[in-house]
């Protein structure tokens, strides 16, 4: 009878075995693959912002080489017509603002903050240039921006430190423009 017992017993314990490694097999193999999904989702999503920020770089150069390129024929005495001046800056604010907003998915509130603020500042800047058909305003704005070289450069310095948060898998909300000319803080 002993044996039977220990038979018995035994047939528990292998039924009891089988049935956790019949649960818990699957689960972890589960678990595993939404590791590697929610790793390659991840993954996805940083290619994403990075796309983004390339995008954001480049219509950042397309809008301050128009800008620059009005102030240069301004200053020559070759203004745009305002109407004409505003539906393309608006085209071209509009391409920008486009990856920008995109980036708010990611986290990356960038739309509202103080690099777009200051490339709406610069335009804004430039229409009034534009509107009173200044030269003499216009060759000082180059002059004071070293012909939109501090633009430009800054423009490169956020969009590098985007890059490397984006990389990095951090976005921070510590002013990316500090130390540069961007920086409202410095005016």
């Amino acid at each position: 009878m002993d044996v039977a017992w220990a038979a018995v017993a035994a047939g528990v314990a292998g039924a009891m075995v089988g049935g956790a490694a019949t649960y818990f097999g699957p689960t972890r193999a589960q678990k595993r693959a939404l590791a590697a999904s929610s790793a390659e989702r991840a993954a996805v999503r940083r290619e994403e912002a990075l796309r983004c920020v390339a995008e954001v770089r480049s219509e950042a150069q397309a809008w301050l080489t128009y800008l620059m390129q009005v102030l240069f024929d301004g200053a020559q005495g070759r203004f745009p017509d305002l109407p004409s001046f505003d539906e393309k800056a608006a085209c071209l604010r509009s391409a920008f603002e486009r990856p920008l907003a995109r980036l708010l998915a990611h986290h990356m509130d960038a739309f509202y903050g103080a690099f777009a603020r200051e490339m709406r500042a610069v335009d804004q800047h430039v229409r009034e240039i534009v509107m009173d058909q200044d030269t003499v305003m216009a060759s000082a704005y180059i002059r004071q921006t070293d012909s939109f070289g501090s633009h430009f450069s800054q423009r490169a310095v956020v969009t590098a430190r985007w890059t490397d948060d984006v990389i990095n898998g951090r976005w921070s909300d510590e002013n990316p423009l500090r130390g540069t000319t961007f920086d409202p803080g410095r005016r």
